[in-house]
C-alpha cells in the first residue's frame, strides 16, 4: 500500500511538473528540469561497451566514486561511466574531478516516469548506489528491468534503521534489488540483515573515501600553512557544519579566543550553499571573518575563517 501511495504522489507531482516546465525553466533556469524528468539528451549508446551507472547523492558521495572509477578502470574494467548526482553542486564537483570520460548530470526524480525514462535513455548494464540513497521507484524499475543492483559504501544508523524498521516489509522488497552490498561498519551490516538483505550479500569493507590519495600532500600541507600562517597558534577547525551547529560553535570559540587570544577559527560548511547564512551569523556576532577563496589569494588577515 505505501508503494502504491508513494506510486500515485509521485505520477502526479511528475504530470504537475511537465506542465509547469515552461514556467520553471524561467523562475528557476539551473535546475535542470529536463534531466529531473528523465531526459538526458545527446545520450546515444554509439559502442557495445557495458554501462554502469553510478549514483552519488552530493559532494561527499562523489569523493568514493573518485575512488571507485580509477580502481575499475586500473583493473580492466572495459566499461562506461555515468554518474548522477542529487545536488547541482555535487555534479559540478564530479565534472571537476572526474575523467573527462565520464559523464555527470543531475539524477531524475524518483517518479515511475522519470526513472523508466532515463533508464531507457541511459540504458545500464549495473546500478551503483553509493552510501545509502535508496530511491523506491529507482529500485524498483531497476529490478523489474533485470539490472543488477549494487550498494556501496552503505551505511545505516540506528535511528534511520528505526524509520525503516517500522515498513520493512517494503524495504525488504527494495532492497532485494541488491545483488551485493558493501557496507562501512559491522554495525552497518547488522543493521542491513535486519531490513531484510541476506547476509551472504553482506562485505563489510569500511569507508571508501580513506582510499582517496591526496596528490603531493606534503606539498598541499606546506601550501595552507603558508597560506594560514599560524605560526605557535592553536586551531579550532570545525568541518562539515550542517544549519545552526555554528551557533553553539560560537561561544566554544569565544572561550577558547579568551585562554589563547590568537587562536585561528575555521568554519567549513557541509553544504555551500550556506554561506550566506554563516556569514550572517558572524556579522551579528560581531566577529571579523573572511572567506578561505580570499585567503588562497592573498593570504590570511582574519582570525576567523570560512
Amino acid at each position: 500500500m505505501l508503494y502504491g501511495l508513494y506510486y500515485i504522489t509521485g505520477t502526479l507531482v511528475h504530470i504537475l511538473l511537465v506542465l509547469l516546465v515552461p514556467l520553471l525553466k524561467l523562475v528557476v533556469p539551473g535546475w535542470d528540469i529536463e534531466q529531473r524528468l528523465g531526459n538526458y539528451s545527446g545520450i546515444e549508446r554509439t559502442d557495445q561497451r557495458p554501462l554502469i551507472w553510478i549514483h552519488a547523492a552530493s559532494v561527499g558521495e562523489v569523493q568514493a566514486a573518485r575512488v571507485l572509477i580509477p580502481a575499475l578502470m586500473a583493473g580492466h574494467c572495459r566499461c562506461s561511466f555515468f554518474v548522477t548526482t542529487t545536488s547541482r553542486q555535487g555534479r559540478e564537483v564530479a565534472r571537476s574531478r572526474l575523467s573527462s570520460e565520464v559523464r555527470c548530470e543531475l539524477a531524475p526524480l524518483d517518479t515511475s516516469w522519470a526513472v523508466t525514462r532515463a533508464l531507457q535513455s541511459i540504458r545500464p548494464t549495473l546500478y551503483i548506489c553509493l552510501e545509502t540513497e535508496l530511491w523506491p521507484m529507482m529500485l524498483a524499475r531497476i529490478r523489474q528491468a533485470g539490472i543488477p543492483g549494487i550498494l556501496l559504501n552503505g551505511r545505516m544508523s540506528e535511528r534511520s534503521l528505526a524509520r525503516y524498521l517500522l515498513v520493512r516489509k517494503t524495504m525488504a522488497g527494495l532492497l532485494g534489488s541488491f545483488v551485493g552490498c558493501a557496507v562501512i561498519s559491522r554495525q552497518d551490516a547488522e543493521r542491513f540483515i535486519r531490513l531484510g538483505i541476506p547476509e551472504n550479500r553482506i562485505r563489510v569493507c569500511g569507508n571508501m573515501k580513506y582510499d582517496l590519495q591526496a596528490d603531493n600532500l606534503s606539498e598541499l600541507v606546506r601550501k595552507y600553512q603558508e597560506i594560514l600562517d599560524p605560526g605557535t597558534r592553536k586551531i579550532f577547525l570545525c568541518g562539515s557544519i550542517r544549519s545552526g551547529e555554528e551557533q553553539l560553535l560560537l561561544p566554544v570559540y569565544r572561550r577558547l579566543k579568551a585562554e589563547s587570544p590568537g587562536i585561528i577559527w575555521i568554519i567549513a560548511p557541509r553544504h555551500l550553499e550556506r554561506l550566506p547564512e554563516v556569514e550572517n551569523l558572524l556579522q551579528r556576532s560581531g566577529l571579523e571573518y573572511e572567506l578561505f577563496s580570499r585567503c588562497l589569494e592573498h593570504g590570511r588577515s582574519r582570525d576567523v575563517i570560512v
